[in-house]
């Protein structure tokens, strides 16, 4: 991907999940709190260059904090959001949320159907074939 300057390091952290599956919505604000204070002390002590997003909820609230922290000029963190290879024809939940809110810089689709003429998502997919 071109437009990207990352540094050589990269490191993988584990983040609790905002709502398990089969969870009760009210008992899932506190997991989804827990999950956001998690995500602020994580993009502030790693200061990352990008975060690359697949798949389940889990990535909304460090998005949601690298997104913020750009907006307030507190850090520099770009957002690629690479869409489940098992959306064929529809976006996943976490997809439609991305692209409703704009908040991925990048986003990636696994199949062409997704990124076509008639696409209405923003910002305008990109398909570069499989990449699994």
């Amino acid at each position: 991907m071109t437009g990207f300057c990352c540094r050589t390091k990269a490191s993988f952290h584990t983040i609790p999940r905002s709502r398990n599956v089969g969870q009760s919505y009210i008992s899932s604000i506190f997991t989804t709190l827990n999950a956001l204070l998690f995500s602020i002390f994580l993009i502030w002590s790693e200061q990352p260059d990008m975060l690359v997003c697949n798949g389940p909820g889990t990535c909304l609230p460090l998005v949601f904090v690298a997104k913020l922290l750009r907006i307030l000029h507190l850090g520099h963190c770009r957002v690629v959001f690479v869409e489940s290879v098992a959306r064929v024809n529809t976006l996943s939940l976490t997809g439609r949320i991305f692209s409703t809110l704009r908040l991925a810089d990048r986003f990636v689709v696994h199949w062409a159907q997704l990124a076509g003429p008639n696409s209405n998502i923003h910002p305008k997919p990109e398909y570069f074939g499989l990449l699994v």
